[in-house]
């Protein structure tokens, strides 16, 4: 029978009919099959004819991705409401673009934590004090003058200058931690200097110590980590044996988050701030700007940076475990049949905190 798509398209079609083999019509065709209701043994038994032969597991695997896909449709139009509500502007310029090819749900995710509200910030006690556009103005690069800057600080609900400057920093520094670019910068410096430690908890339990006591004093450049090394170090901190941080270091020895480390986050940060370029470098303005740099570094960026290199490498490193799996298990499923009638003393041994077990057969 013909097969006509009636659902919403298929984005993901091409990248899956490219992983395993075969054509998109058949990825459409399965798909419709199984939103229609059809099951995978049955569309495997009889409806070879529509799909094209696709095996169980192949269909096992469309209707992965397909579920996986409409989760992060959901979340898409979740998460675009929710800031159509809050400000239509903010759906004008490059995020709603990104946010419609966002392909993952750690994507939008990711995408969506710099909106999302916060009961009360130090960028909100600035817009209750008036300075809101001041501080709009001094991130877009359209105040004027120091002499500008000078009037709107005055005219802030706030005991002195001082305190008024304080909110204006904390309040830039919270536009430069929402800015794309800046975001980008960050992220890509986290890829390429980040460093991993992993300590052991003194008070933990001594059977999980023993356990991972291999990554007790453990250091290694992010991009280094083997996949095997971040689920057994995502697992001890788990079990609370493991302290695992991620930090920048621009150079060995620096990834402590102090000394050259936070002067190269702020620097980083700094460059990527276009209204820098625009101002006098000994200007008022500059000054204050370069203040809200350094705050947008270590009170936001540093660790929102962190914790996403983190989440990005173990996800790396639970996409290439479940790869190998699925290699090796292939492997073994085309070797030829064990006759165990004729086998002797097969035994099973657990894999304790490992998750793994040993079949022995002599």
């Amino acid at each position: 029978r013909a097969v006509v798509m009636t659902g919403s398209p298929l984005p993901f079609a091409a990248s899956v009919a490219r992983s395993l083999g075969c054509a998109v019509w058949q990825i459409v065709a399965a798909t419709t099959l199984l939103r229609d209701g059809a099951s995978v043994p049955f569309v495997a038994r009889y409806r070879t004819h529509v799909t094209g032969g696709l095996d169980p597991a192949q269909l096992r695997q469309i209707e992965s991705v397909d579920r996986e896909q409409g989760e992060v449709d959901k979340r898409r139009a979740a998460i675009e409401k929710a800031l159509r509500e809050r400000d239509p502007a903010l759906l004008e310029g490059q995020l709603l673009r990104h946010l419609r090819t966002a392909s993952t749900l750690r994507d939008l995710e990711h995408l969506y934590e710099p909106y999302k509200r916060k009961r009360d910030t130090l960028a909100s006690r600035a817009h209750e004090a008036g300075l809101g556009k001041v501080s709009q103005s001094l991130w877009h690069g359209t105040l004027e003058s120091d002499g500008a800057l000078a009037a709107g600080l005055r005219a802030a609900a706030c005991d002195s200058l001082d305190e008024a400057e304080d909110h204006v920093v904390h309040a830039v520094a919270e536009l430069i931690a929402l800015d794309e670019d800046v975001r980008a910068a960050v992220a890509q410096a986290f890829h390429r200097h980040g460093v991993v430690t992993a300590t052991a908890m003194p008070k933990a339990d001594p059977a999980d110590l023993a356990t991972y006591r291999n990554y007790a004093a453990y250091e290694s450049p992010l991009a280094r980590v083997p996949s095997h090394a971040w689920l057994a170090l995502h697992r001890g901190a788990e079990r609370g044996a493991l302290k695992v941080v991620v930090s920048l270091a621009p150079h060995p020895g620096a990834w402590r988050g102090q000394g050259p480390a936070s002067k190269f986050g702020a620097a980083l940060v700094e460059g990527n701030v276009a209204a820098l370029r625009k101002l006098p470098r000994d200007s008022r303005r500059a000054a204050l700007l370069r203040r809200a740099t350094g705050d947008a570094w270590t009170r936001l960026l540093s660790r929102s940076g962190a914790s996403a290199a983190q989440r990005a490498a173990l996800d790396e490193a639970k996409a290439e475990a479940l790869r190998v799996f699925e290699a090796n298990l292939a492997q073994v499923l085309r070797q030829p049949p064990v006759d165990l009638r004729a086998a002797a003393g097969p035994a099973v041994k657990g894999g304790g905190g490992t998750g793994s077990a040993v079949l022995g057969v002599d």
